[in-house]
């Protein structure tokens, strides 16, 4: 979830987590910016939360439940979302 209001920043982490081997994988974008990049997840699914901050590098990365998350511009439901905020989102090149 793109949460850091530069343009890109969610597909570019959505195809490093396809890399990573994870599926079902979509970018999206959150309806308001926030600075604070943080992990949400659906009930019973803490470990993978934390797995998926560990396999992105994302050490210390707040871990939340998802009643906690952000308002998205999607209809689409999630077990896990990543939300970037502006402490962790690069500016995507122009191609």
């Amino acid at each position: 979830v793109n949460a850091s209001g530069l343009g890109g920043v969610a597909g570019v982490k959505a195809e490093e987590l396809e890399v990573a081997g994870y599926v079902d994988v979509a970018a999206v974008n959150a309806v308001l910016s926030t600075e604070t990049s943080t992990i949400y997840f659906a009930a019973g699914l803490e470990r993978e939360a934390m797995i998926a901050a560990a396999d992105l590098g994302w050490g210390g990365a707040p871990l939340r439940p998802m009643a906690q998350a952000p308002e998205l511009r999607t209809e689409d439901s999630f077990d896990l979302l990543v939300v970037i905020g502006t402490d962790r989102a690069e500016p995507v090149p122009e191609q």
